[in-house]
């Protein structure tokens, strides 16, 4: 861009009116100027779309953490729970046995 700006104004040199090659040159400054607005905008656009779907995908990961959390400590009572029951089980077999020795005499 800069060497096509350059080159332009190299061009208006040949300009037998110097206050024509003069507007001339800020016409073609305040276009650039314009495209170059124009592109920032864009840009300033996408990276605000950007954010917000940063924003969006942290989201999820956070909710997506937070059942992963709470299924981690499901299972942490899940097994708690058989464990427990498996010493009842075993308790109550345990009473059984003597009970059943207990009639035998």
């Amino acid at each position: 861009m800069t060497k096509s700006l350059n080159s332009k104004f190299d061009a208006y040199d040949d300009y037998d009116d110097p206050q024509y090659a003069a507007t001339t040159a800020l016409s073609e400054i305040r276009s650039q100027l314009h495209e170059l607005t124009r592109s920032v905008e864009n840009c300033q656009t996408e990276v605000f779309e950007v954010k917000q779907d940063m924003l969006s995908i942290k989201h999820e990961i956070d909710s997506v953490q937070f059942v992963k959390d709470e299924m981690d400590d499901i299972r942490d009572s899940i097994e708690r729970l058989e464990s427990e029951g498996e010493r009842r089980k075993a308790k109550l077999l345990e009473q059984v046995k003597v009970a059943c020795l207990g009639n035998t005499w």
